[in-house]
């Protein structure tokens, strides 16, 4: 089975907007996991009275359960997502996942 590197993202307050909203910043988490995509799974929505499919990747992955529902998102190979969903707990050692690519990308903040 072939891994790739991924980062837990975490969002970080950085100040406040003119409104009074956060703003904020992605940043990853230390250390890297493993992960491997497992595949496109496809979601059957009713949109405005139209059937839409949309197309989300899912990911398996070593990170330990409680880290996962902390993270905001993930990076892998300079791409962000978000986590959508956690599903499964697998042999006790890896958790599927389903991710939807942030459509905005931030600065990159590394971590130290």
């Amino acid at each position: 089975m072939r891994y790739i590197e991924m980062k837990l993202l975490e969002e970080i307050e950085t100040g406040r907007d003119m409104l009074g909203n956060p703003v904020t910043e992605r940043q990853e988490m230390c250390p890297v996991y493993r992960a491997r995509i497992s595949g496109i799974s496809a979601i059957e929505t009713a949109f405005d009275g139209r059937d839409v499919t949309e197309s989300n990747p899912e990911l398996l992955t070593d990170v330990p359960l409680h880290l996962l529902r902390k993270a905001a998102g993930i990076r892998i190979h300079a791409q962000d997502f978000r986590i959508t969903g956690i599903y499964a707990r697998i042999r006790g050692d890896f958790s599927l996942i389903q991710l939807e690519r942030w459509q905005n990308q931030h600065e990159n903040h590394h971590c130290t």
